[in-house]
């Protein structure tokens, strides 16, 4: 009997996981994720009742990632007077007034529509140097992917994932992984028996419970810190899903393809 496995992994849910929650970075995903299965297809034997050893092969890893971030031109006139409404809205009252205290600082004759003019012109100027610096982080990163794709055939890369640009807040909102990942799950139901599903957000029920419609079992990988009791892994998804495989930190932190963070340097996949 071959039992067919698929890993649809969340590639945000994951570095997140392994580098907020576990504090480690990876070295060998290939690796990482040949762990992933063998925790899976040995936690699915025993809960599974069958009359003969069967046979667990992983056919695919489906890794989804981001892949794009919204386009800004800030010389646009039409930018400009978006950020402008932006930037005068109630919303930014706080941001406003952060903004004009450095624009007044040692310029006391300034107007009140010159302090605003020039509040504005700093605000804009620190949104540019950070906008820049999130391109720098997705060419990183989508140089690492490059690499890892290089390096196996086993993990499909999929860059279907965009970071909204919040403005104010000054943070990428990911807009289209989860989306993308329940997608595929319904779409290759005919090419695998066993679900493991790498994501702790509740996103993935509704395919979850399809799968399971359909006649396949779900596993849902969860990533544990020994060290803390709570964690924020959905317990929806937990109780959803057919069998939940935790990883802790004890797990990996001694495998050869796993080093522990340093909180001080990027990662080599540029999330940081």
């Amino acid at each position: 009997m071959n039992t067919r496995f698929a890993i649809f992994a969340d590639g945000s849910n994951l570095y997140g996981s392994l580098s907020r929650t576990l504090g480690v970075e990876v070295t060998d995903y290939e690796r990482l994720f040949r762990r992933i299965f063998s925790d899976s297809a040995n936690a699915w034997k025993t809960s599974t009742i069958l009359g003969q050893e069967p046979t667990c092969q992983l056919t695919r890893v489906y890794w989804y990632v981001i892949g794009a971030i919204d386009e800004w031109d800030i010389k646009n006139p039409r930018t400009e007077s978006s950020l402008k409404a932006l930037f005068d809205s109630r919303d930014a009252s706080d941001l406003r007034s952060g903004y004009l205290a450095r624009a007044s600082a040692g310029a006391p004759d300034l107007s009140a529509q010159q302090a605003q003019q020039k509040a504005f012109n700093l605000c804009v100027s620190d949104f540019d140097g950070w906008y820049s610096r999130q391109n720098e982080r997705l060419r990183r990163m989508r140089s690492f992917y490059c690499a890892v794709r290089n390096r196996t055939d086993l993990l499909d890369i999929i860059e279907c994932g965009r970071w909204k640009i919040d403005f104010l807040s000054r943070r990428v909102i990911e807009k289209g992984l989860d989306t993308q990942l329940a997608v595929d799950m319904l779409d290759l139901i005919d090419t695998y028996d066993v679900a493991i599903v790498v994501s702790g957000d509740a996103d993935s029920i509704p395919s979850i419970r399809y799968a399971k419609r359909h006649g396949k079992q779900v596993i849902a990988v969860e990533f544990r810190d020994d060290r803390q009791a709570a964690s924020p892994f959905s317990s929806q998804l937990k109780t959803t899903a057919d069998i939940l495989v935790q990883l802790r930190h004890s797990d990996l932190i001694h495998e050869s393809f796993v080093r522990k963070r340093d909180a001080n340097n990027s990662g080599a996949n540029g999330y940081d």
